[in-house]
């Protein structure tokens, strides 16, 4: 018995071959149990169901193209019939009244027509194919539509007739007449096209200030003096003194009466706090040492050694700024900062031969800082953010300061004025004295009096009118008087913003006193600062640096203490700054970071509060994760305050009884 190959190959040398019998054996192929040309079957019936006589499929069963359902052909699809024979429900009625009439034609072929005898005599019926030829030839448009191709047309019934094209057409070729088919169309009215540019613009602006007036309060809580992330400070070196001005007795003002008080807008202007601002660069060559030391029981001893600073000269600083070279090697940039990286060794010593004295290792690098210099107005020396300079001028160009730092900057005619403007501002004015007229500045003055009452007046004609030296001098004095109630309440005015002034130095001596980092912070609106009191009304200032996300990270207790876990004062953090990663805590009310921290009771420390980006979180310290938290604030200042319930004794006595709180 041949193979099925052997068939196969057969079959295709025939010449002819019935049709039918062809396409039998396509639709119904016979299934053998051995095949050795299976893994050909996907390329030899590739376009199997592109066959149209593949549409009943296995199972001799009638399958709809359209529906994709079993049990019936496309042509007798009942959802392809519901979808596109639809009519507008204004022809349904008489669609189905000449349906009505059709069937009882087919019922009755020999009535000539359909009969009235079913309807009432008052019922008139008619055609719907007449009607629409009816209503296509009286062209029915909404007034104002120029064609059928508007868009904002309303719901009508028009015939759409095509704009004729100027052809040229052969006298021999017979004409063909197309009547157009009469498309109803149900649209919907619309008003945005032929509305002008002007109504939208408004509806714009006025969505822009709804949000405007919906985000500016939420952005107005974030405080310009809160930190929005953890920074590492120091108070030792570069602080810069400042102190709140004593305020004299305010002065006694003498007014000239004759002047009437008149509103008048004045530019006003501050005085410039540096008169020249310019780039520099700071060239550092810095020795770091340390002393190791190995004990007999084989423990590994390191002690840090102070830094000593190495003198550099100029030509070599130069070669730092643009060849990013010294003697040392080539700067690589680390976060803005240039600087070789030499590093000190740290491996241990060897056991008993290191163990009979200290060794001292150490490494030099060079550094290039970016930073700026200051020169102040009537001063003749400059200033700088990276310690105190003495006997340097603006116009050198270079300045070696006492930690044998150089700094180098290119010096610049453009100077800054010695005024900056503040802009126009509205006062009153009266002679050569003007106050403010802020909101806090205003004063009420009464004008109103009791007016007496004349039941018995001379008439006018008995009287007779006034002359012109009584009108002069009742003009006068009224004058007079209104210029001296004007002139008490300006010298009024200035005494209470005396008294205004003097208040706030009050209140700035005592949060310098109590708190002068906020103080600091709040004066010079500036968050990244912390200060120190050094003396009576006297605070020293230094600048911080803020970490980026990136840069730290909270960790549990288990990193610090796997034993024993105790909570902290602080918040532990695990800090970042390039060269190694470095365990540190933060706290989180001036958001300062600090090497130590002490020790402190769990159930009152291990959850803190902290800022972080705007944003409230709580920290658990055991665990070292973060969660954010919603907070209550506080907007009703106009109205009464909200009401925070008390607790009494018993649900008090509750409270301490589960927790670790102990009075007594």
């Amino acid at each position: 018995m041949p193979s099925s190959s052997n068939q196969f190959v057969a079959q295709n040398k025939r010449p002819f071959q019935d049709q039918r019998a062809n396409q039998q054996r396509n639709n119904y192929p016979k299934r053998s149990m051995y095949n050795p040309r299976q893994n050909e079957g996907q390329k030899r019936f590739r376009g199997w169901n592109n066959n149209p006589n593949n549409e009943r499929k296995w199972n001799s069963r009638p399958v709809c193209n359209f529906c994709k359902r079993t049990g019936h052909f496309a042509f007798n699809c009942f959802e392809r019939k519901k979808r596109f024979n639809i009519l507008p429900p204004v022809l349904k009625r008489f669609n189905q009244n000449w349906r009505q009439n059709v069937n009882s034609i087919q019922d009755n072929p020999q009535s000539p027509g359909p009969s009235n005898t079913s309807y009432p005599a008052s019922t008139i019926t008619v055609d719907a194919n007449e009607l629409l030829r009816a209503f296509a030839s009286m062209k029915i448009l909404p007034s104002g539509s120029k064609s059928c191709k508007d868009s904002e047309t309303i719901n009508s019934i028009s015939k759409c007739e095509k704009p004729k094209k100027n052809e040229i057409v052969s006298k021999d070729e017979p004409k063909i007449e197309n009547n157009p088919v009469e498309n109803v169309e149900n649209k919907r009215l619309k008003t945005t096209n032929w509305e002008g540019i002007g109504p939208k613009l408004s509806k714009f602006l006025l969505n822009i200030c709804m949000l405007a007036m919906i985000i500016l309060p939420v952005f107005s809580e974030n405080s310009s003096y809160i930190p929005k992330h953890p920074m590492i400070c120091q108070n030792i070196k570069n602080g810069v003194l400042w102190a709140v001005p004593k305020l004299q007795e305010c002065p006694r003002v003498s007014l000239d009466y004759l002047e009437p008080p008149v509103m008048k807008t004045l530019w006003l202007f501050a005085p410039n706090n540096f008169e020249q601002e310019t780039s520099a660069w700071a060239c550092r060559k810095i020795r770091k040492s340390l002393r190791k030391y190995t004990s007999i029981t084989n423990v590994n001893i390191r002690e840090q050694l102070d830094s000593e600073p190495l003198e550099i000269t100029a030509e070599e600083c130069r070669q730092m700024i643009y060849r990013k070279k010294c003697k040392i090697g080539t700067l690589i940039e680390e976060n803005g900062l240039w600087h070789t990286n030499v590093k000190i060794d740290n491996s241990p010593r060897t056991w008993l031969l290191g163990s009979w004295n200290w060794k001292i290792v150490a490494s030099e690098n060079c550094y290039l800082v970016p930073t700026k210099i200051f020169s102040k107005f009537g001063e003749k020396f400059i200033t700088s953010p990276l310690g105190d300079i003495k006997g340097c001028s603006y116009l050198n160009g270079q300045c070696i300061m006492p930690d044998k730092t150089i700094l180098i900057w290119k010096p610049s005619n453009d100077t800054n004025c010695e005024y900056k403007p503040m802009g126009p501002w509205k006062g009153i004015m009266m002679g050569s004295h003007w106050i403010l007229t802020r909101p806090h500045s205003w004063y009420a003055i009464g004008t109103n009096r009791f007016k007496e009452n004349k039941p018995r007046r001379i008439r006018r004609a008995i009287e007779g009118l006034i002359t012109s030296s009584q009108l002069a001098a009742e003009l006068s004095y009224l004058s007079w008087n209104i210029s001296t109630t004007l002139s008490f309440s300006f010298t009024h005015a200035m005494h209470s913003m005396c008294e205004y002034v003097e208040q706030n130095r009050r209140w700035a001596l005592a949060a310098s006193t109590s708190d002068p980092t906020t103080f600091s912070r709040v004066m010079f609106n500036n968050p990244y600062l912390t200060a120190r009191k050094v003396g009576p009304g006297v605070i020293k200032v230094w600048p911080c640096v803020a970490l980026e996300p990136r840069q730290y990270v909270f960790i549990p207790l288990e990193e610090l203490n796997p034993v024993k876990k105790e909570c902290f004062e602080f918040i532990p953090i695990k800090i970042d700054i390039g060269v190694e990663e470095k365990i540190a805590f933060v706290n989180p009310e001036n958001m300062i970071i600090s090497p130590s921290s002490r020790k402190a009771p769990c159930n009152a420390f291990r959850k803190q509060i902290i800022n972080i980006d705007n944003e409230i979180f709580e920290v658990d310290q055991i665990t070292g994760t973060i969660s954010e938290i919603n907070v209550n604030y506080y907007r009703n200042m106009a109205f009464d305050p909200p009401v925070i319930h008390g607790i009494n004794p018993v649900s008090f006595h509750q409270l301490v009884l589960n927790t670790d709180w102990h009075f007594f």
